[in-house]
This record gives structure tokens, C-alpha cells and sequence, in this order.
């Protein structure tokens, strides 16, 4: 997930996002906070086999937060074509937030780009359509420490045009982070879903796997995916990525 993960039919980005509940938690409720990241993969895809690109791609991720809110924008492109892949909105407000439990409800007017040959004067063009996929999503998580988190995800996707229309995901996820060697850091994040689109549904695995070294702003990630039990005729029955992000960091900005 995001991933992540994601999703807008994508994982979500807070898959291998670096946590900053912690730095959050001691600003003002008038101090905006911003990071954001670029990542380079070989492979964008998606937990949503209609949703995955399935060649190298960019990502381009901002979060800003003020409080309890916080506005996601993340703009993915195909990197060999240079052209847009999917634009993801999400805006996200945390209904709870302590030392043990967080509670985030999300929604995301996404649009992903596929690219479609028509005819025109006879002759045959292609052209890039827009596909929008009005998303909303809730996620509650639980605290075991500062190190690891349980949680459950859904998401349900109304794709207002292609060949899909309802897609519901629901993810049992865990995550465990700060798994420090040296002065390297890594975290695990495994997640079982289940996931129907429209009337075909199906049971599935999926791990991300990260480590970034201390003092540095890049993180190197995989995340692997599998099909355990479905009929979605849709997609391949194991896909993996390999990912280089560059980090941000975070930024305040006093109102």
C-alpha cells in the first residue's frame, strides 16, 4: 500500500509513508505541516487490477495537515510515455487520534487516464480519456506500540465511466516499523483484503517491504502481491514492484 497502497483504486501512499503522528502531535492547531515525496518504480500497480499500469512510472506525493485534516494530492505518470496515469485527491479528516487508537475517514474524487484509439476521418488516432472514480474510505488502527499497529481499511470506488462501476476493498493490515540494523531502518507492512468489483470478487495478499538509512531522505521499497482465491478475470495472479523514493521531510508553516 500503497501502496502502499492507496487507493483511488491505488495502494495507499502511507504504505511506506515515514509516520509523522509523533511530530504532528507537538505543533499548534494553527501550524499547517507539509512533506511530500517522489518516488521511481519499475512497475506502477495496484491492489485494483483495472487501476495497475504495469510499466515504469513516477509518483509525485504532498500531504498537507492542519489539525485533524489533511489534503493528499499525488500525481502518478507513465515514465516511458510521459503521460499521466492517475491523479489522486484525497482529502482525510482523524476522527480520533491518541496514544492507541486513530480513526480517519477519507474521501477522493480520483481520475486515472487510459489511453483509447478512435477512428476519425477514417483514420485510426489515440487519444488519452479521463475516467473519474468518486472514492471514499475509513480506516481505524490501533496502536500495540511505537513500533507496531494493527488496523482494519475499506474503500469503495463508484467509477462513473469504463468497463467497472462498484469496487469494494477491505484490508486487514498490520505494520511494523523501526526495525532498526545499525543505522538503518526498515518496515514490514503486510495486509490480507478482500475485494469485489462489481459481481466478481476474490481474497488476496500483499507485503511491502522498505529500509531507508538514517539521516538520509531516500527510502528503497518492494511490495508483492498475490492472488490467494478469486474469480476477477482482471489482472495477473502475482505482481511486485521495486520503488526508490526521495523524502521530503517535514515543513511548518505558521498561520
Amino acid at each position: 500500500m500503497i501502496a502502499i497502497l492507496a487507493i483511488s483504486g491505488m495502494l495507499p501512499h502511507t504504505l511506506y509513508a515515514q509516520d509523522s503522528t509523533e511530530v504532528v502531535a507537538t505543533t499548534k492547531k494553527d501550524t499547517i505541516v507539509f512533506n511530500g515525496s517522489i518516488t521511481a518504480t519499475n512497475k506502477g500497480i495496484s491492489t485494483i487490477p483495472s487501476s495497475t499500469l504495469g510499466k515504469a512510472a513516477t509518483i509525485f506525493y504532498f500531504s498537507f495537515r492542519k489539525d485533524k485534516l489533511s489534503f493528499e494530492p499525488e500525481l502518478r505518470f507513465d515514465m516511458e510515455d510521459l503521460k499521466p496515469w492517475a491523479f489522486i485527491f484525497w482529502w482525510r479528516y482523524r476522527i480520533v487520534e491518541n496514544e492507541k487508537w486513530r480513526l480517519q475517514i477519507g474521501v477522493n474524487p480520483s481520475l486515472s487516464f487510459k489511453s483509447q484509439s478512435i477512428i476519425k476521418n477514417g483514420e485510426t488516432e489515440k487519444i488519452l480519456a479521463v475516467e473519474r472514480a468518486p472514492t471514499a474510505d475509513i480506516a481505524p488502527t490501533y496502536f500495540l506500540s511505537n513500533k507496531v499497529n494493527l488496523g482494519l481499511y475499506y474503500m469503495y470506488t463508484h467509477r462513473l465511466e469504463g468497463t467497472t462501476r462498484n469496487t469494494h476493498f477491505l484490508a486487514f493490515r498490520t505494520n511494523v516499523s523501526k526495525l532498526m540494523i545499525e543505522d538503518y531502518e526498515f518496515r514490514v507492512s503486510p495486509q490480507i483484503y478482500y475485494l469485489r468489483i462489481d459481481g466478481q470478487e476474490g481474497i488476496y495478499a500483499s507485503s511491502g517491504v522498505s529500509v531507508n538509512k538514517q539521516n538520509l531522505p531516500f527510502t528503497l521499497s518492494a511490495l508483492f502481491n498475490r492472488k490467494i482465491n478469486s474469480n476477477i478475470t482482471i489482472g495477473d495472479d502475482y505482481i511486485w514492484n521495486v520503488s526508490l523514493t526521495y523524502n521530503f521531510g517535514n515543513r511548518y508553516i505558521g498561520l
